[in-house]
């Protein structure tokens, strides 16, 4: 018996999140790690902060963000499936 053929989860389209104008304001800056559930046609489904920006806008805009996102889902033989993958990290930095 064979074992079976899989494939990783892939980003295919990303959009840069939009940086929060009270973030902005006060200088936060700061990096966001998630865990995204990418479902089988590639579309994100729950998304997890891993760890926190220490900021809730910055947070929120990098789930935004992802939440565009599309993926190439994970395979197994060949049929696409969901699973659970950490994305790059999200770094929110001003640039002075």
């Amino acid at each position: 018996e064979r074992a079976p053929v899989t494939t990783g989860v892939r980003i295919v389209s990303q959009t840069a999140p939009s940086y929060p104008d009270d973030a902005r304001d006060a200088g936060a800056e700061g990096v966001v790690r998630l865990v995204v559930e990418v479902l089988a046609d590639g579309s994100p489904g729950e998304i997890e902060i891993e760890v926190t920006s220490g900021w809730r806008s910055l947070d929120d805009a990098a789930v935004a963000a992802v939440r565009r996102w599309r993926f190439a889902a994970a395979t197994i033989d060949g049929v696409p499936c969901r699973a659970r993958v950490r994305v790059p990290p999200i770094r929110f930095r001003l640039d002075v």
